[in-house]
């Protein structure tokens, strides 16, 4: 169940040609089954989210270049956990912040499962969590029908998280691994 997601369905409203799809060059989270049915979904709705997707992907190329991490001598292993607390990659995070928002714009399985990766990738950068994607992301896995991981995750950040001898900061620590949880268990807070 994914919510009246629409699936790896061709994104003009009369197709339901469900085979032989071919993502949108520049968004990547729309599908069609031609170029014709592209060409007329463009004119009709896709354009004006299509547009801010694309710009969207630019500031964050542009971002990612800036900071080097296209740049394979480039190393920021010794970063990752805590992105945001480097003044330099903060304009790389809210760009992608910024393109996770923009792609979110467009109402297709696709599209939520690309937030959810932008999302979970941001939250692996920076495990403070400085522009709130924690709060996002249980409803980015509820629309795509991944009920259990939204519960885990809202389970960990309520239980593991806030716990006093829990530092989010200390990457030695496990983060987000919750294993063997249900979703109808009884909770007592």
């Amino acid at each position: 169940m994914n919510l009246g997601l629409p699936f790896q369905k061709c994104n003009l409203d009369t197709c339901l040609v469900r085979t032989n799809l071919q993502k949108c060059g520049t968004c990547k989270v729309v599908l069609y089954c031609s170029a014709a049915h592209q060409k007329m979904d463009w004119m009709v709705r896709h354009k004006a989210s299509c547009n801010i997707i694309k710009t969207a992907i630019k500031t964050y190329n542009d971002q990612t270049t800036t900071l080097g991490l296209d740049d394979p001598k480039q190393d920021f292993s010794n970063d990752i956990g805590h992105f945001y607390s480097i003044q330099e990659t903060r304009p790389y995070m809210q760009s992608r912040f910024d393109l996770m928002t923009a792609i979110l714009n467009i109402r297709t399985g696709e599209a939520f499962e690309a937030a959810l990766s932008h999302a979970l990738e941001m939250l692996r950068l920076c495990r403070g969590d400085n522009l709130g994607v924690r709060f996002q992301v249980p409803a980015l896995y509820l629309r795509l029908g991944r009920d259990q991981e939204a519960y885990k995750f809202i389970k960990w950040w309520m239980t593991t998280s806030s716990a006093s001898d829990y530092s989010i900061m200390d990457l030695s620590l496990p983060y987000l691994d919750l294993h063997g949880h249900d979703v109808l268990e009884y909770f007592d807070e």
